[in-house]
């Protein structure tokens, strides 16, 4: 699948449903540049898979997020500023949120955890029984 047939599909299906619209109507907490950069979230994954495929595995280095990043870059740059401008928004934002997701768990061994005492409860399960193996 090229790019302007996935382009022509996603701008069908968001003009077909008029999900943005009709939810807009319905409620006004969110407006329709905040739904079209959900819908972009939403495919964040399926994009970064294409253009993961596309580059050559020694490029992608930010990790899973920047095929992602890139997607929503591209899609920000060429897709002029409509509502394919607002999913390109999306996309990268999920890819963002990826990437920042990813470096938590290696930002949280940065921070010292508390040691607490042990209970009795603990130290009496540290005796070894004859015939157990462990």
């Amino acid at each position: 699948m090229d790019y302007n047939t996935l382009e022509a599909k996603l701008m069908d299906s968001l003009d077909e449903t008029k999900f943005a619209q009709d939810f807009e109507q319905s409620s006004k907490l969110l407006d329709s540049t905040t739904l079209y950069r959900a819908a972009g979230a939403g495919i964040s994954g399926t994009v970064g898979g294409i253009i993961s495929s596309v580059i050559p595995g020694g490029l992608t280095f930010g990790g899973s997020a920047m095929p992602s990043i890139i997607g929503g870059i591209l899609l920000k740059k060429f897709g002029g500023q409509g509502k394919l401008h607002l999913v390109g928004e999306g996309i990268m934002i999920s890819g963002i949120g990826q990437f920042i997701q990813n470096l938590l768990p290696s930002m949280s061994s940065l921070v010292e955890q508390p040691s607490r005492p042990e209970l009795e409860s603990e130290t009496k399960s540290k005796e070894k029984i004859s015939g157990v193996v462990y």
